[in-house]
């Protein structure tokens, strides 16, 4: 009970560091003039823990996984993140944004005329069939 006791008073701490750093922004660029309160969580949850088995690694060890997804600085980390990209033009050189940008990014090439696209998750019952439940 202790350690979860830990976990829950870090994440209000955390909570609380995020809420008086919002207000006092001076800098606001032009996507981040929402108001403060969206960008972070207001009763955060601990970020979930969980282990993942290496199926590639003999005795199949665990990996250990935190998921920041429900950490209390997610949002604000997220709205950063887009605020960031959008003020300095940074773009991946092999990341592809939505289906959009791949039609066009394909649409620049030329392919042999016996080539076709597949799509890896079409069938997802065959690649999870390593997954062991």
């Amino acid at each position: 009970m202790y350690w979860i006791e830990t976990i829950t008073s870090k994440s209000a701490w955390i909570s609380s560091k995020t809420t008086k750093l919002c207000p006092s922004t001076r800098i606001q660029p032009p996507n981040f003039r929402q108001p403060y309160e969206k960008h972070y969580h207001h009763e955060p949850p601990s970020p979930r823990f969980y282990g993942l088995p290496k199926l590639h690694k003999q005795g199949h060890p665990i990996r250990p996984v935190v998921s920041g997804i429900s950490s209390p600085a997610h949002k604000l980390a997220f709205k950063l993140n887009n605020v960031i990209r959008d003020t300095t033009g940074f773009s991946p050189k092999y990341g592809i944004k939505n289906s959009l940008d791949l039609a066009n990014k394909l649409s620049a090439k030329t392919f042999p005329q016996d080539s076709y696209l597949y799509n890896l998750f079409r069938h997802k019952k065959s690649i999870l069939l390593n997954i062991p439940g």
